[in-house]
């Protein structure tokens, strides 16, 4: 197989943005499938997901021998899917794991292709591109249709957007905060645009009432801010890092001696609003199958007698386990869980070595610190058709490239090079207009 060496084609990268867009699982599936308790996906829905696997598959091709050195060079995410796809064979409902794994699996090579084919900033931008038009669309759905886009039962008041619940509505704003950060910092050609997009999904944030989500921000964007008070000089760099280090010691002390001051000054009760209730049962769950689990997809099924179990002990109809790390065991085991972690732990490596040679290093940082924040009480890990998942799997994939025979500063798009030598290539070598310093 052919390299692509190519620059991708505007259409190409306009229907990588439409992908974005449709692995966000807004609007639609609240539209065609208003009862996410079910369980249990519309077949329309699942329908309509086929030709997007089509067009992931035709993207990696498109990639060339780079989809396959992304594949090669990411190990642990490749493990972990198909450990997804094997545990069909131990599952207590083998028909919903194969189909959601082979899901998953798709969501899993959509990230692989936006690793390989694209660049950091086109990358950024790509998905820069698809939360600004997902912003704008939540912006108006609240405003022009309330009775789809503001919640008006369990949270009356708080905006869902264009998916279920307020949750969704926080986490997802808080993330692309994140990315609009970090593109007003560094991407100078369209900042005014990344700058209205910020305001909006902060407004999204606060109006969604997510406590979680308003963390998720303010982690985002303190990473940033200390990452541009860095770049600024080597003394500011350190005041920044030892302020951010005493900041988190001192939440992590509070935490650890009086959580209950740490829980009333968030505005939540100790039980994280039930969620400690279902994390307790689930452990018994997990370890009456730890080394394999109950099978991808198949524990919150709607035909699951161990979800019926659940539901009858909280004396309510729990559709996940509100957490990243329980679902993922009860989903592929232990086992699966802890190459998750390792994969994890060479993402955080390899994104603290980037910080060395490009800003990049810091949203990389930023994103997986999110990540984990927001897994411990939502399941984002290892998901189908999320844009969470893919968008993780791109990051990971996209460092794992760098951590190739390929040298830092010597990849197309990064605008980065050495700094010996990079005075010598800018005077050289004029950067194509698309490309921009990340």
């Amino acid at each position: 197989m052919r390299e692509a060496r190519t620059r991708p084609h505007a259409a190409e990268i306009g229907l990588a943005v439409v992908g974005v867009l449709l692995f966000m699982e807004a609007f639609l599936p609240k539209l065609l499938n208003p009862d996410p308790m079910a369980g249990e996906d519309s077949l329309l829905l699942r329908m309509m997901w086929l030709p997007v696997y089509a067009l992931v598959a035709a993207g990696l091709v498109a990639a060339g021998s780079r989809s396959v050195s992304v594949v090669l060079r990411s190990p642990w995410i490749c493990l972990l899917t198909l450990l997804a796809v094997a545990s069909t064979l131990w599952s207590i409902l083998p028909d919903v794991t194969f189909r959601r794994s082979l899901a998953l699996a798709a969501t899993t090579a959509f990230g692989f292709y936006l690793a390989a084919r694209y660049d950091w900033s086109t990358l950024l931008r790509i998905l820069g591109a698809a939360w600004t038009i997902s912003t704008a669309l939540n912006v108006a759905a609240g405003v022009l249709w309330p009775a789809f886009g503001v919640s008006d039962a369990v949270h009356p008041g708080a905006w869902s957007g264009g998916w279920w619940e307020k949750n969704q509505l926080g986490g997802h704003m808080a993330r692309s905060s994140l990315l609009f950060a970090f593109l007003v910092w560094r991407d100078e050609p369209w900042r005014r645009v990344w700058l209205a997009a910020l305001a909006g999904a902060l407004a999204l944030v606060v109006l969604s009432q997510s406590v979680t989500a308003l963390l998720g921000t303010l982690l985002g964007l303190g990473v940033v801010a200390i990452g541009w008070i860095a770049s600024r000089g080597r003394t500011l760099a350190i005041i920044a890092l030892w302020a951010a280090a005493v900041a988190a010691t001192l939440l992590a002390a509070i935490a650890l001696l009086d959580p209950g001051l740490l829980f009333s000054t968030l505005g939540r009760d100790a039980t994280l609003t039930g969620r400690t209730d279902i994390w307790t049962l689930l452990q018994s769950a997990v370890w009456e199958r730890p080394l394999t689990g109950y099978g991808y997809g198949a524990f919150w099924a709607r035909a699951s007698d161990e979800r019926m179990m659940i539901a009858t002990a909280l004396e309510w109809n729990a559709p996940t386990a509100h957490s990243g790390w329980l679902d993922l065991a009860l989903a592929v085991g232990l086992g699966g869980a802890a190459i998750f972690a390792l994969d994890l732990a060479f993402s955080i490596w390899r994104g603290s070595r980037r910080c060395a040679v490009s800003p990049v290093g810091v949203f990389v940082l930023a994103a997986i610190g999110q990540l984990l924040l927001f897994g411990v009480s939502e399941s984002l890990f290892l998901a189908q058709n999320s844009i969470v998942w893919a968008t993780y799997v791109a990051i990971s994939g996209r460092l794992a490239l760098e951590a190739g025979p390929e040298r830092a500063g010597q990849r197309a798009g990064l605008g980065v090079t050495p700094r010996r030598a990079s005075t010598q290539r800018a005077r050289k070598t004029t950067p194509h207009p698309s490309e921009w310093q990340v």
